[in-house]
């Protein structure tokens, strides 16, 4: 029998429906062209949204923590968008 992780109080926090709305607005702008990185950074950050974690589901939200992170690090323009949703 295996258990469900729990979320920690001390965890840094998703919202989840405000990074989904940015995170899509972001990808039509790569594609667009009218952030730099274009369809290689859209779909780094598609890749990292697509597990949006529901409600105490520490998995998925520690993994798109992870994510959102690596994407960051490769693609620092999109800092200032995505981190006020992963507070």
């Amino acid at each position: 029998m295996t258990t469900m992780p729990t979320m920690h109080n001390n965890m840094p926090k998703i919202d989840t429906i405000a990074l989904a709305k940015v995170g899509f607005m972001q990808i039509r702008n790569l594609l667009e062209g009218r952030l730099p990185g274009g369809s290689a950074a859209a779909f780094d950050l598609a890749e990292a949204l697509h597990n949006l974690p529901e409600p105490g589901n520490a998995f998925l939200h520690n993994l798109t923590l992870r994510n959102l992170e690596q994407v960051i690090a490769k693609y620092p323009q999109l800092r200032s968008s995505l981190v006020p949703f992963m507070q």
